[in-house]
C-alpha cells in the first residue's frame, strides 16, 4: 500500500485520469449505465462482448491512444 509521498505523487498523477473517468460516466444515460451493470454481474459472458468492442470500435481504440 502507497503511504506518504509516494501516496501523493500517485494520486497528483492519477487526477487527470480520474476528472476524465468522472466526466465520461456523467454522461451516460440510465439505459447505459444499466447495461454496464448487468456486464458486471455476469462478467464471465460479457467478456466476448467487450473483446469485439475493444478489436473493432473506432471510439474505443481512439480513447485508448490518447494514453
Amino acid at each position: 500500500m502507497l503511504q506518504g509521498a509516494a501516496l501523493a505523487r500517485f494520486v497528483y498523477e492519477a487526477r487527470d485520469a480520474f476528472f476524465e473517468m468522472v466526466d465520461l460516466i456523467g454522461h451516460l444515460s440510465a439505459h447505459d449505465l444499466r447495461q454496464i451493470r448487468r456486464f458486471l454481474e455476469d462478467f464471465e459472458h460479457a467478456m466476448p462482448f467487450y473483446r469485439q468492442a475493444m478489436a473493432e470500435s473506432v471510439l474505443v481504440r481512439a480513447f485508448r491512444n490518447l494514453h
